[in-house]
Parts: C-alpha cells; structure tokens; sequence
C-alpha cells in the first residue's frame, strides 16, 4: 500500500491551461481598460486637490470641490476592469499550480513546490524572480521554450513597472497619460499573448516527456507491437531522457478499496 504514488494529470492540466488561456485575453482587455481609466482618474484628483489647494480657506472652514462626471464614470470603470484582472488571476495561478504538480511528479528539477510557485506572486520583493523561475522549471534545463517563458516574463515586469511611469505622466496632463497607458496596455496585451504561448508549449512538453497516451487509437493496434501502456512508457522515457531526466519506475495502482462493490 505505501508503494502508491500519483501521477501526472496532463487532462486536468489541458482543462486548467485552457481556462487560463480565455481567461489571459479577458485580462488583457481589461487591463487595457483599467490603465486609460487610471490616467484619468489620476488626472482628476491631482487637478482637484490642486483647486482645493488654491481656495486657500480660511480656519476652521472646508472648501468642497465638485467631482466631474468624467472622473465619477472612470473611477467605476477602473473597479471594475480590477475586479475582472482579479478573477483572471486566479484562473492563471490555479493553471501555474496543476501544471507545477505536473512538472514536479514527470521529475523535472524544481526550484520550489508548487504552493511557493503560487505565492511568489504574492509576496512583495521576492515576486520579481520567484514567478519567473517556477515558470523556466515547466520545462527541463536547457529546453529551447524557456525563452519564451523569458518573453512572457520581461513583458510583464515591463507592464507592472509602468504603473509607476503613469503616475507621474497622468499627474502631469490627461494626455500624456493616455499615451504611455497606451505603451502599458500594449504591454498587457503581448504579455498574455507570451503567456497563451507558455502554457500550450509546457502542456506539449509534458506529453512529450510522459510519452504516447494510452488512449491514443494509434497505439497497441499491432497486435505483434507494443500495448499502449509499453509504447507510453517507451516514449516518455526517450523524451525524458533526451533532456537528461530519469524518470523512475512506473507508479503503482492505488490501494484497492475494500468497500468498493465488484470483485
């Protein structure tokens, strides 16, 4: 009973990946309203704080500056956008988690769990790197598709550190702010595209490393060639190997259950 040890789900990972990839365009749209939004309402504040400013009330007096429907309407949008960036960010970080667990139970090198793959995202000063190396470890050292992971990373350290750049350009004119909102939101948009790319290509290699599925109708039809199982097995160690990874020997059935009905 000890011997039993889980095996990579590459179907829930495909439905994950899947969910992720949707989710990736929805964001990017939404990040691209949520950075036009911000401009904006940055503008307004600053512009009202400024008049509120020059009023120069008196003591023990309030002055009260009348917010524009301009800065009302993008204030709701930008809520808005951030409450849809939000979901999206769950559905990719539950993607990143299955496809850790995959990585880590196929024998890739793995630099962290995958809960800290996740939390890398979170916690502050350590989610400029952490993220990034979780990602290179989808795939074996050396593989050619780390770069894309490279691509998908640069460009969204890229989008986040513009945020600051907006600040600054939103506080100085509208205009200026809708232009680099602009750069940010091209920014999102190829970063999500990297990341679509990201997560079909560590799907590929996982299948590549774990061989032929059983349930391929190609496979074990000969009835002088190998069963499914064999071929499976053969070609995820050619795959395995070709990147200097030993897998071990197949996992074992779990436990039989003693209640279950049937013989």
């Amino acid at each position: 009973m000890g011997g039993y040890r889980p095996v990579p789900d590459l179907a829930d990972e495909r439905a994950a990946g899947s969910r992720a990839g949707v989710a990736l365009l929805v964001g990017a749209a939404a990040y691209t309203v949520s950075v036009f939004s911000q401009a904006i309402v940055l503008n307004r504040v600053m512009a009202n704080l400024d008049a509120a400013l020059k009023a120069s009330p008196t003591r023990g007096s309030r002055t009260t500056v009348p917010v524009d429907g301009s800065y009302a309407m993008a204030s709701v949008v930008s809520n808005l956008a951030s409450l849809a960036v939000l979901v999206v960010g769950v559905l990719f970080l539950i993607w990143f988690h299955r496809a850790l667990t995959n990585a880590q139970l196929i024998g890739l090198p793995q630099r962290r769990t995958p809960a800290w793959g996740v939390l890398g995202f979170i916690i502050p000063i350590v989610n400029f790197w952490f993220p990034y190396q979780s990602a290179c470890d989808l795939f074996p050292p050396g593989h050619p598709d780390r770069k894309i992971v490279g691509r998908w990373w640069a460009l969204w350290i890229s989008a986040q550190l513009g945020a600051f750049v907006l600040i600054v350009a939103s506080i100085a004119s509208v205009g200026l702010g809708l232009v680099v909102a602009a750069v940010i939101a091209a920014l999102y948009v190829l970063a999500a595209l990297a990341g679509r790319t990201m997560i079909q290509h560590a799907l590929a290699v996982h299948v590549e490393l774990l061989g032929t599925a059983p349930s391929d109708p190609s496979v074990g039809s000969d009835p002088g060639g190998p069963s499914a199982r064999e071929s499976r097995d053969l070609g995820g160690l050619r795959g395995a190997r070709e990147w200097g990874i030993e897998p071990g020997p197949p996992p074992a059935t779990p436990p039989k259950d003693p209640w279950a009905a049937g013989p």
